[in-house]
């Protein structure tokens, strides 16, 4: 740490000592990202033997700060530093890189602050390596096979089974290991677990909250995976780094279609992105056909940016088979969902 003349904390420095990590490919349903092997601060990419799976869960973070905290070695389990039962300010967080802020929902008092990490560039708080920053939500989309949460472990896309941890197909051919990982909390403190595995992403939600990779396995085989669950910020849990570049991805999804009658039908849909691109259209096309484009189908748009979308058509022909998909224009592209017919 850099001190003043009074021995004061003005900036500190994590120094993550590991065989160089080897940058992953991730190729999924939205996009593609240049991830690092292993989670920050983990001296091995993979589980090894006996307990050296331990040496691939790295350190915890609270959500947006850049100081990590590391369990001691001596068999108490017990995260090294100190702990407060109020929040803090992110100059008190500087001030005192090893304090656990705690108790409630979020760490930083000034909780409105939801840029300390983000999707879109690297921050100085980033705890990220020159080069690299805090991974996006959407680099584990396919780490479920279905590209949504899952409740059963036959659809979780990995290899093998599960042992401390699991490897998560992150291209369709090669894996990652994700591997359990010790949590922090301000409920009830510190945890050691080998069937819970957590990543924080760089995204936050709303004032308190922030977006997480989560699996569990039980013991009868079964077990839970969701790929942005929006946990706590106060919560201590690993993380893992891609590369600072130019990311900007878009998902576009099917949400449904109802109140079908002779003449009129209502479609739902979703768009996001994340990066430094925005949505300038979205909406609907739909016609007879399944090839649908904004260039060869009937449009209707529905506003712009991310969020829930929805559009009421009518003067369709009744006893008709129609084929629609939603989509938004992201800078010069436009992404469309899957496709859905519907039958009025």
């Amino acid at each position: 740490a850099v001190k003043d003349a009074d021995g004061v904390i003005l900036w500190s420095w994590h120094i993550w000592c590991t065989d160089v990590p080897v940058d992953q490919t991730y190729v999924n349903s939205i996009g593609t990202f240049t991830v690092q092997d292993r989670n920050l601060g983990a001296t091995r990419a993979d589980r090894g033997v006996d307990d050296e799976w331990k040496n691939a869960q790295g350190v915890s973070y609270q959500w947006g700060r850049k100081d990590p905290f590391i369990f001691d070695n001596n068999g108490t389990g017990r995260p090294v530093g100190s702990s407060r039962n109020s929040k803090m300010t992110i100059e008190e967080a500087i001030l005192d890189p090893t304090c656990f802020g705690a108790p409630g929902d979020s760490w930083v008092i000034n909780e409105g602050d939801a840029s300390l990490w983000s999707p879109r560039q690297k921050t100085i708080y980033d705890p990220c390596p020159i080069g690299y920053r805090v991974a996006q939500k959407e680099i584990w989309q396919d780490f479920s096979k279905t590209r949504m949460d899952a409740s059963n472990v036959e659809d979780f896309n990995v290899s093998g089974t599960h042992n401390h941890g699991w490897d998560f197909y992150y291209d369709g051919v090669n894996t990652t290991y994700v591997p359990a990982s010790d949590l922090i909390t301000p409920y009830y403190g510190y945890d050691h677990r080998d069937q819970v595995g957590d990543l924080w992403s760089s995204e936050a939600r709303g004032n308190d909250r922030a977006y997480r990779f989560n699996y569990e396995y039980y013991s009868d085989n079964s077990g839970r995976l969701q790929l942005w669950y929006a946990e706590t910020n106060s919560y201590g849990l690993s993380l893992r780094c891609m590369k600072d570049e130019d990311v900007s991805v878009a998902l576009v999804l099917n949400e449904g279609i109802d109140n079908i009658t002779a003449s009129t039908v209502s479609l739902y849909g979703y768009a996001y992105v994340s990066g430094k691109k925005s949505i300038s259209r979205r909406g609907f096309v739909y016609g007879l056909g399944e090839d649908l484009t904004v260039d060869n189908s009937t449009v209707v748009e529905s506003g712009n940016g991310s969020g829930h979308f929805s559009a009421d058509l009518s003067g369709l022909n009744s006893m008709t088979k129609y084929y629609m998909k939603a989509f938004a224009v992201v800078g010069d592209e436009t992404v469309y969902s899957d496709v859905k017919s519907f039958t009025t």
